[in-house]
């Protein structure tokens, strides 16, 4: 389906001893510079429980990086389930598996290099994208655009790598046109206007740039106050389960305390760690609670509508035990839903978005906007209802994330089950005001 053009390039800004007739050239590739390329899509690629696609190489310079767009097949579901099945996954693997899901990256090849993921639930086909990175390499800069939107957090620090002459060779996959690398490092106003060149659609919502509105109409919808968890009295969580390295304390304030005990080692859970509230929920209910984080770096999740295959609770003995690792939540022997509200993450700095997943499979459903702004330290509301299929998010009032599961594209829609709070091993923070709601 793809075809490969090796191209010869004779950049005479960076150019220093181009090749002879084996094809290649030598090339100083600047160690602080700039690039773009559009790249076409034919049809419509998404993850699901039918999905479909390929690997496909859009650009490389053999040495220096390769930007790839990984789009999901059925065969790349199968073994991603396999590999979580085992929980072979952990942050220091090097294994790369075909994606799950829609997955643009760019990959530093050279020692000390860094990649830049983008994972979208679904890239829209027949049209042109523009992709555009920058960098400094020795000042740990490296940004990515789509379409002019920017990909990380711009400015994101990340560790500096280096950039050295090399015999390279440039290859493109036929989807792509207008490559050019520059020595100067564009500023987004820059590569805004390249992008404005062709005529593209807005991939702004699906990247977590959408507008954002209020959140409206949950208030009238609850119901019945199912359980409340007063953090002040003693025993308050007697009646909650950790799987994980978690440790809490509680205050006279009402605040509940979480973070784990294996911040800087590995263990059962990669030190991360998952708290169950003690009531199973309706498959309509609304949460909500006061959130602070403490510390900067972590992840902060919901998992809901948890429940064993088969109907099966998820206590129940029958079931592999959990310890926190992610491979038995996300591809295990429980189905539920899981989103985020609070993301900076060490090895995804910069991330822009709130994802909502649905389980088991890890399929990316939903992208919105940051919750929880990255570091910050004031006191937040995060609200999740669900209704008849919808998923609503909402932080301080805002709308973050609003999705109808239809039971089609990614299976039939969970239904009641448990609900807990999730924290990654980085994560330090508290909670206040915790609240569950029948819905009317």
């Amino acid at each position: 389906m793809r075809r490969w053009l090796v191209v010869i390039m004779a950049i005479a800004l960076l150019c220093t001893a181009c090749g002879g007739s084996d094809g290649t050239f030598k090339t100083a590739l600047p160690a602080k510079g700039s690039l773009d390329f559009w790249f076409y899509v034919d049809q419509d690629y998404y993850n699901g429980v039918k999905p479909q696609g390929e690997m496909t190489t859009l650009v490389e310079l053999s040495g220096a990086f390769k930007v790839t767009l990984d789009t999901p097949s059925v065969d790349a579901a199968a073994k991603q389930a396999e590999f979580g099945a085992k929980e072979a996954i952990s942050e220091k693997s090097e294994i790369k598996l075909p994606s799950s899901v829609v997955n643009l990256e760019w990959l530093w090849q050279m020692e000390g290099g860094n990649r830049l993921n983008l994972y979208l639930p679904l890239l829209p086909g027949g049209q042109w994208y523009h992709l555009a990175g920058r960098w400094d390499s020795a000042n740990g800069t490296f940004d990515m655009f789509l379409n002019g939107i920017p990909l990380r957090l711009p400015g994101t620090k990340i560790a500096a790598w280096s950039i050295g002459e090399e015999i390279f060779t440039l290859a493109s996959a036929d989807t792509v046109e207008d490559f050019e690398v520059s020595a100067q490092f564009w500023s987004e106003t820059d590569i805004q206007a390249r992008a404005a060149k062709r005529e593209h659609g807005d991939i702004a919502p699906l990247a977590g740039y959408g507008d954002t509105a209020s959140l409206t109409g949950v208030e009238a919808m609850k119901g019945e106050l199912i359980y409340e968890a007063d953090f002040s009295k003693k025993g308050a969580l007697d009646s909650w389960t950790m799987e994980g390295p978690g440790v809490f304390e509680t205050d006279s304030d009402g605040w509940l305390t979480m973070e784990s005990t294996e911040i800087n080692e590995g263990g059962p859970g990669d030190g991360h760690f998952v708290f169950w509230t003690p009531p199973g929920l309706p498959e309509n209910f609304i949460a909500e609670f006061d959130f602070q984080a403490i510390s900067d770096k972590g992840l902060c999740i919901m998992l809901f509508a948890a429940e064993g295959k088969n109907g099966k609770d998820i206590f129940d003995s029958s079931l592999k035990g959990r310890d926190g690792h992610f491979g038995g939540y996300i591809r295990g022997d429980i189905n539920c839903y899981h989103i985020s509200y609070y993301a900076n993450i060490p090895t995804n700095p910069g991330r822009i978005t709130s994802n909502l997943r649905k389980n088991a499979g890890f399929y990316l459903v939903a992208n919105g906007p940051p919750g929880v702004p990255m570091n910050s330290k004031e006191v937040h509301k995060v609200v999740l209802a669900r209704k008849d299929g919808r998923i609503q998010l909402g932080v301080d009032g805002e709308t973050i994330i609003d999705w109808q599961d239809d039971g089609v594209k990614y299976g039939p829609v969970h239904g009641k089950g448990h609900f807990a709070l999730r924290q990654m091993k980085w994560m330090k923070a508290r909670y206040n005001n915790f609240k569950l709601f029948a819905v009317k």
